[in-house]
């Protein structure tokens, strides 16, 4: 399947049939079969959808699972009773994954800490990390780490022992009438996790208070369940964009039924980076709906990336060797499976071409040994550790190009006066706006990407107008909002 064929597939099942219909204990289910769709995109280009797998029930395994429920109620009340809560008027769930830069040596969340630094003087706010791990994190904007690990263990033996008849009714109506795949293992994960979550943010949210939480993505479990707390105590979540939301996006687009009273598992507003990506959101939103908000906000980290290159340490970049060569291109890689990252023709051209110096950017996901390099990173003219772990916007501004399959980096390129060229089918679907007004460049082979690479040149590139950049606008938004809830 693709992006193009998922959204098409969601588009015909919201006009055609009741979806909203599906629930589980009050909780419309759509949200999370999109969000099915999703995964299943994901394992596939990575090269490893799951496999269907059938827990049986035998008198062991229920015991074992009747243990599980006593033990780690027990534990779970010991533990969460030794949790030390403050209250705050904001609420900001963060999460591992995101920490995506470093600066001054420490994690830096792109998309959370910047409405922190602008917020924090005037209002009181906690940053939370939830996960069933602990590890090592040293988080330039401090933040509490809670573990969810005994709750999701509980309410796994829950559902196995009492829900599993319920939910898979459910998903057998689901894949019959709307004649669509579902991943019932993983979908009856997802479930239950979310149901833990929800139960662990109910007690840190009555502890804690806050007028508002704001989160990123909504469609983890994490911050599934978070939204599905908060809306139970009468307090506003709010969606933090963090990455394209174009006409082909599984969660962020073609939202075409709503329930009388929205989707108790999507947030009540959508920050977006400004009036088109809002438009193409709500595009399909009921007039007058109240249960679901877009605010044209902007991207406070990019404004901050501008504002701040001007304190860049110079021996950060030394590793660009900028006058050493004529251009410097930057691939940002895609989490595609281990052989598919790279293709034959583009690892031609990167070998070919010593005049060019090629920054090889893995995805937050990857790691060095998740990709086949193809003995790209034995060349002396590719950087791979400084071109992934230098924050994004020092590169930005040092590069002359921009190449990726899809990544939503070459949105961030555009404030830089940088194009990018797309080289995937995917990303010329999710991207073809930006492609037919010349914002960015297509192309699927060498001689093509060959002539790009010569001809394309920085700063002669019309900046996106869609992104709201302007320091004081951003701040006023934010602030409104806030004062407003």
């Amino acid at each position: 399947m693709s992006t193009f064929e998922d959204v098409n597939k969601i588009i015909f099942c919201e006009k055609n049939f009741n979806i909203v219909k599906y629930k589980f204990k009050g909780i419309e289910l759509w949200p999370l079969v999109r969000e099915n769709f999703l995964n299943e995109f994901i394992q596939n280009i990575k090269g490893s959808s799951p496999k269907e797998k059938k827990n049986k029930k035998t008198l062991k395994i229920i015991l074992i699972h009747i243990i599980i429920i006593f033990k780690n109620t027990i534990n779970y009340k010991i533990k969460s009773s030794k949790w030390k809560f403050k209250k705050c008027d904001l609420f900001f769930l963060s999460s591992y994954s995101h920490y995506f830069d470093l600066i001054s040596g420490k994690d830096y969340n792109r998309f959370i800490d910047p409405y922190i630094e602008i917020l924090k003087d005037r209002y009181s706010c906690s940053k939370y990390v939830v996960s069933d791990y602990e590890k090592k994190i040293n988080p330039l904007i401090p933040c509490l780490h809670i573990s969810n690990k005994l709750i999701k263990e509980i309410k796994f033996s829950f559902f196995f022992l009492f829900n599993n008849s319920l939910i898979d009714k459910q998903i057998d109506s689901i894949k019959s009438e709307l004649d669509i795949k579902i991943n019932e293992r993983y979908f009856k994960r997802k479930l239950f996790e979310i149901i833990a979550n929800y139960e662990l943010f109910k007690k840190v949210l009555k502890k804690t208070n806050p007028r508002v939480v704001f989160l990123i993505p909504y469609y983890s479990t994490e911050c599934f369940g978070l939204t599905l707390a908060a809306k139970e105590l009468g307090i506003k979540a709010v969606e933090i964009q963090h990455g394209k939301n174009g006409k082909y996006n599984h969660m962020k687009s073609h939202l075409h039924q709503f329930p009388k009273n929205g989707y108790k598992l999507l947030p009540d507003f959508f920050f977006t980076w400004g009036d088109g990506f809002s438009k193409e959101l709500s595009k399909y939103f009921p007039k007058e709906f109240t249960k679901h908000s877009t605010f044209s906000v902007g991207n406070p980290w990019v404004t901050k990336c501008i504002e701040d290159f001007t304190k860049v340490n110079k021996k950060r970049l030394n590793f660009l060797e900028l006058k050493k060569y004529k251009k410097v291109a930057l691939f940002s890689l895609q989490p595609l499976d281990y052989n598919m990252v790279f293709p034959d023709w583009l690892v031609e051209i990167i070998e070919q071409n010593k005049n060019i110096f090629w920054l090889l950017r893995t995805h937050p996901t990857q790691t060095f040994s998740s990709v086949n390099w193809k003995d790209c990173d034995k060349l002396t003219n590719v950087n791979i550790e400084e071109a992934s772990s230098v924050p994004l916007f020092y590169i930005l501004k040092n590069i002359d190009i921009n190449i990726t399959q899809w990544s939503s980096v070459c949105v961030d390129a555009l404030e830089f006066g940088v194009k990018s060229i797309i080289i995937h089918e995917e990303g010329k679907k999710i991207y073809e706006d930006q492609i037919n007004k010349g914002l960015f460049e297509y192309c699927d082979n060498k001689n093509e990407l060959i002539e790009l690479l010569l001809h394309t040149k920085k700063n002669k590139i019309e900046k996106s107008k869609n992104i709201i950049i302007d320091k004081s606008k951003i701040e006023k938004s934010i602030f409104d909002f806030v004062d407003a809830i």
